[in-house]
This record gives C-alpha cells, structure tokens and sequence, in this order.
C-alpha cells in the first residue's frame, strides 16, 4: 500500500488494542490476529422480516449497529451520560472535536462467532495462511482513525450488558481520552496527557459521589510508607524536568516511572483545592504550554509561585494524597432522549462496512500482510460495488475514492473527486487529497516563468484547502499543503495567506518545517515580532540538527540579530 502527500503529512492514529495486534507463539503454536471482516450482505433482515441493522445519526454521532434496539438506546445513553460527566472535569476545547461524525459499528458478542468463522473460512482460501498453520484470533474493540474522523468497533456482551446496562467503557477508556488530548492542535504536552490520563484511571463509578481514588504513587508499598510516615524518603524530579513537551527519552525505567507519577501528582495537586483557582490555573498553563516554551516566568504567571515552592508544595501534598480520595463535581442528572432509530438501508450498511473495511487496511498491512488481498478485494466488493450499482452517496464515493489512493489508484480517485465536488466536500481527507494531486500538477507543470505556478493554479489547489479549514479538527496537511502553494507562487504572500501560515505554525509548532516556512516570510513581510516568537517555539521544539541550524540563521538575520 503507498500512502499518498497529504496522508504522509498528516499521519492519521491507528488506535488498536495492542496486546491483540501482536501476533505470537502461544503453546509454540502460531496465532494469527486480525481485525473484524465485514462481509457484505444480500439481505438485511432476519427470519422475522426485521432489519439485521439498524441506524442512526445523532449530533456528533453515527450508529450502525446489529443490537437490539433497547440495548442500542441505551448504549448511547450511556455514552451521551460519560460525554456529561467528562466535561464536568476537563475542558471540552482541550478534546479533539470532529465535524465528520464519529461512526461506532455495534455488534453483539452472540454474533461475533459468525463473523470469526466467516473470517476463519476465507483465510483457509490463502495458500500462505494454510502454510503458516496455527490458529487465527479475531480482535474485538477497535477504533480506527483518520485525520478527520473515527470509527469504532465495539462488541456488546448481551449477557453482561442486560445485567450492567453498561458498554461505553471502551470508548471513554483511559487510551482513547489521550487520544482525543493528544489529537487536539495544538498538542497538548506529555506531562498533562500522562498526568490527566493517569487520574482518569483512579475515576470510581459513580464517580459524582465516589470521586477519584487515592494517588497510586509509584507503587502500593511506597504509597503505604507516605501515609504512615510524611517524611519517609520520596524521588522527586525538578519542575523544569517533569513540564516537558514529550515525555523523557533515554532515560532509565526508573525516571519514567517517577517522571510519570510526579505528572499525575502535579495535575492531581491543582484539581485538589489545596491550590486556590487551581484547576482554572492548571488549564490556562496547559494551554500556554502547547504553543510556547515552558519557562519559570510562565509558570509563575498562571500558579503565582516559582518552580521551587511548586516542587516542595507537591512534596508536600504527596503524603495526603496517596491516602485522600478526591471528590468530584456533580455532573448534571438530565437524561439524553433518546435517538431516532430506525432500520438501516442496504446501502447505508454497504458504505459504513466499506469505510470500515478501507480502514483496517493498515492494520492489517502492518501486522498481517498475507491476508491483504482478502480485505481489499472486500473493501472492493463494498465500496466499488455500491458505486456501480448506482449509489451515488458524496460519502460512499469519498471512501472510494481514498480507498483508491490507498490501493495505488489515484487516478481513478481523482476522477471521483473532480466529477463529484459534494463528495470532496463530505470529507475533509478527500478534500485535502485532491489538493495534494493539484499541487503536484502545478508543481511538475508550473504555467509561470522560473517554475513558478500561476494564480489559476493556486486558486484550485487553495479551493481545496479554504474548505477543509472551515472544518475541525485543524488538519497539518491543509497548512502544509497551503505552504507549498506560497513557496511557488511569484509573489509574497498576501496578508490573509501569510495569517493562514502562521496560524499552521501555532496549531503544529512540532513541523519544525511548516514553522521555518512562516518564520521566513514574516522575516521578509516585516512581521519581526511573530517571526520571533515562531522561531523561540521553533527551537524548543527542534531535534533535527539541520533544522535547528536554520532557526538559527533565521534567528540572526535582520531585525533579529540585532533587536534580541
């Protein structure tokens, strides 16, 4: 599979149960792991005339699912009630927020058995599978991750779920709330992903009158020596070591281990209220620090006191809060209607099953290879059979024509999107792939002297890129993309373009090259104060030699070098 401009610029995270991906030797026996095959079917009711599938798409949501209808109803209840209940305690602008809605693919576990075995049958057709012998292991919650998007496999134990009306779990799990931190642009640093994380875990359900458990520390035994002695010995890490951008490499597992702690203690301290307005103090500090280097001086700025009394204050804290539960606000009672189900249409079943299918592709290039003929010639049967049998969905033809692209058709993909400007349109990824090829024309056939691009030529790739800004989340591709288009061009860029780059570099200040391209046109438009500040980010963030050579040439050229 070949990846195409705007997908290697920005790369999309494939989130997967980890421990199923690796495939290993259990009992000297080969496993073979792989995620859901879909397949496609001619009729989508059962033996009582009742659709198999039902859909629905409510605000930021899509539903298909193979549920009962209550079970459904309730899954999403339970999910729109977490939604509530997270926002009582982190910000909603500090998550990742999507304008294509989130997909979640429901099925029950007693229907899981028939999607393995068709699964286990059509690996027996593959002459490397039969050759590799051992036995095949399906995964089961999935979320899978586009720059624009997201779609989540999620199987319902029927048993377990009657009694516990429960199953959101997975998707409001500690690893998908980082990802929807660490999604957001611009990045929020390490230490709060890792420290907030890590106090998401101590959460106890009900978590609005049971709170967060007490600090886990770095393991029960010291947890325990802390309470029953406040002085007992405790590692401890400078303020300026643990409020890093990433989290340390290279060091021993000790230091991660402590490096991590200290994170959770720190965003536990300010959410404490030992820390008057701490928890409006440790936002504003995260936010800060996502788009600027980290100094006392700002520090001091947002919590009112130097890293020394932070790192002693926590100390502190330490012993109380390894034995401490803290309470939680009280997250609002109102109970979220209900979703307009209904059953779902042959062809939505075809293009969700589609989407879902191109997907897994990467999964399964990655980690299994062999099987990839069987789950493109899926995809295939799913999304191109739809298109020729007339469905002319903007959706179902935006899935085919990324699948395209990923199966090495990107001519067959950019006739999709050329014929078809609403179903560009309906996918930001899309949208920004056509851009790419654009751009890539322009560039190999520039229709101005010196191998400069035209304004017509910009003005098609820009149309792109102007759409998919409008839509969340901000997509690095698009900035990258709109880079180009200005390093091509005759011209200086004018202030709304030069606005736009700058903007790229503020929401992705970790493409040190995106950021090098705006710090210079600044330079040359005059902007020396907005130069200055990209280029402090910029070598902060740097760890490409080459390129912190060129933030600092920029750095000591005009105004700069003399105006520091």
């Amino acid at each position: 599979m070949k990846h195409s401009v705007a997908w290697m610029t920005a790369v999309a995270f494939v989130a997967v149960s980890q421990p199923a991906l690796r495939a290993a030797d259990q009992d000297t026996e080969h496993v073979t792991v792989l995620p859901p095959f879909l397949v496609e079917e001619h009729e989508v009711k059962d033996w009582m005339n009742h659709p198999i599938w039902s859909y629905a798409q409510s605000g930021d949501l899509e539903i298909l699912s193979a549920c009962a209808d209550d079970e459904t109803q309730l899954f999403v209840q339970g999910l729109r009630e977490q939604q509530a209940e997270l926002s009582q305690f982190i910000p909603d602008e500090f998550l990742l927020h999507t304008t294509v809605p989130t997909t979640i693919i429901l099925l029950p576990k007693s229907l899981k058995q028939t999607i393995d075995e068709e699964l286990s049958r059509e690996l027996e057709k593959l002459p490397a599978a039969a050759s590799a012998g051992g036995r095949f292991q399906p995964m089961d919650d999935l979320r899978l991750t586009d720059p624009d998007s997201s779609y989540l496999f999620v199987i319902l134990d029927d048993a377990a779920w009657k009694m516990t009306k429960r199953g959101s779990e997975f998707i409001f799990s500690p690893t998908y709330l980082r990802f929807l931190i660490e999604s957001r642009a611009p990045t929020l640093p390490e230490w709060f992903s890792t420290g907030f994380t890590r106090f998401y875990t101590s959460l106890l359900y009900p978590w609005d009158r049971n709170g967060f458990e007490p600090d886990p520390w770095l393991s029960r035994d010291a947890a325990s020596m802390l309470h029953h002695d406040a002085t007992a010995p405790r590692p401890f890490l400078p303020m300026m070591e643990l409020l890093i951008q990433r989290a340390p490499a290279g060091k021993s597992e000790e230091y991660q281990r402590v490096w991590e702690a200290q994170a959770e203690l720190f965003v536990r301290w300010a959410l404490s209220g030992r820390l008057t307005d701490g928890k409006e103090r440790l936002w504003r500090f995260a936010a800060a620090a996502a788009s600027q280097p980290v100094t006392e001086k700002l520090f001091q700025s947002c919590f009112g006191m130097d890293f020394d009394d932070a790192r002693d204050a926590l100390s502190d804290y330490l012993p109380r809060a390894v034995w401490e539960p803290l309470k939680g606000p009280m997250a609002p009672r109102a109970d979220p209607p209900p979703i307009d189900l209904r059953g779902a249409t042959p062809e939505e079943v075809r293009r969700i099953k589609g989407e879902w299918g191109r997907r897994v592709l990467r999964v399964v290039n990655q980690y299994n290879p062999v099987a990839l003929p069987l789950y493109v010639e899926q995809a295939s049967r799913l999304l191109q059979g739809s298109y020729d049998a007339g469905d002319r969905d903007p959706r179902l033809l935006a899935s085919l024509a990324l699948f395209r692209i990923d199966t090495n058709d990107k001519e067959g993909a950019r006739a999709l999107l050329e014929a078809s400007p609403a179903a560009a349109e309906s996918r930001p990824l899309a949208e920004l792939e056509l851009a790419s090829m654009r751009l890539s024309d322009a560039v190999h056939g520039p229709a101005e002297k010196h191998g400069m691009i035209s304004e017509a030529q910009a003005s098609g790739v820009m149309d792109c890129v102007t759409a998919s800004l409008r839509q969340q989340p901000p997509i690095e591709g698009a900035y990258v993309i709109a880079a180009g288009v200005s390093k091509h061009l005759a011209r200086d860029p004018t202030a709304e373009e030069l606005a736009r780059l700058n903007e790229g570099a503020r929401l992705f200040p970790q493409n040190t090259k995106l950021l090098i391209e705006a710090a210079a046109w600044d330079l040359r438009t005059g902007a020396v104060s907005e130069a200055r500040r990209l280029i402090e980010t910029g070598l902060w963030n740097a760890t490409d030699s080459a390129e912190r050579k060129k933030l600092e040439e920029l750095e000591s050229v005009g105004p700069l070098g003399t105006g520091w």
